[in-house]
């Protein structure tokens, strides 16, 4: 395993969502590459942290009052509106 090959598949190692024969040769390139160990680490803690922030989803009708709140404005003031022809 190369140091190029294992870093595309550090997040997915990270995740545990590898198949069982691309997680033991990651896991044994980390072992002994200190670089790659170093990714490794940085990965799990980042995503360690952002699991510890929820989230929450906007109600359904957020985008469509976005929408005519931007259009509404955009009608108040129309100078601010470049047309495009």
């Amino acid at each position: 395993m190369t140091c190029r090959k294992a870093a595309q598949f550090i997040d997915d190692f990270v995740d545990g969502s590898l198949d069982e024969l691309l997680q033991s040769d990651i896991l044994e390139h980390t072992e002994k590459c200190s670089k790659c160990r170093a990714k490794f680490n940085e990965t799990s803690s980042l995503k360690g942290m952002l699991g510890r922030f929820s989230t929450t989803l906007p109600d359904e009708n957020y985008f469509e009052q976005l929408t005519n709140s931007i259009l509404s404005r955009l009608n108040d003031n129309p100078k601010t509106v470049t047309r495009i022809h």
